[in-house]
Parts: C-alpha cells; structure tokens; sequence
C-alpha cells in the first residue's frame, strides 16, 4: 500500500542496535499523525523512506534509545498464598 509522508518529528532510535526508527508522522489522508517505527529494511517503501529521511537529519537529530525499565512484582508471601486457599476453598464448598 502506498503512503505520502507529509511531515515527520520527534525521531528517537526504537532498538539498542539503532536499526530502527520511532517517528511522529502525517501521512497524507489521515486526520492526525501517528507514531510509526521505520527500518532501512523495512517492508514497506514508506518505512524505508522514512529511516532514510531521519537518518539523514531531515526530521531533526534522532534521540537515544532507552531500553524499557522492567518491573517483575515481588513474589507472594506465603501468608498471601495462603488467604488465597482458603478463599478459594471458601468459594468451592459455597458450590457444594
């Protein structure tokens, strides 16, 4: 599918290796810009387009990348896991 690139900004690289991306685009005959992840190996001829334009500096110096913060919550106590039995053990004798 074809898609016109009206405007581009706010470039930020979308992977730790920079072979990607992640622009604010308009594209011609949509009603508001989108975010769009572009690569230089990218399916489309748009996307390759736009990893070009960026990469080249059209759309301003493209920012850092920053990995995602990863929050694993605490396991439960085993006085949690145990109100949970018993809640449960509580909702199956109520079938009974």
């Amino acid at each position: 599918m074809k898609f016109t690139v009206v405007s581009a900004n706010s470039p930020v690289w979308a992977n730790a290796t920079n072979s990607a991306i992640t622009l604010n685009v308009y594209f011609e005959g949509l009603d508001s810009s989108m975010q769009f992840t572009a690569s230089q190996s990218d399916c489309e001829a748009h996307g390759r387009e736009l990893f070009n334009r960026a990469v080249s500096g059209e759309f301003g110096s493209i920012a850092a990348y920053v990995a995602p913060v990863i929050v694993t919550p605490p396991a439960p106590t085993k006085e949690e896991l145990l109100a949970q039995v018993q809640a449960l053990t509580a909702q199956i004798q109520a079938l009974a």
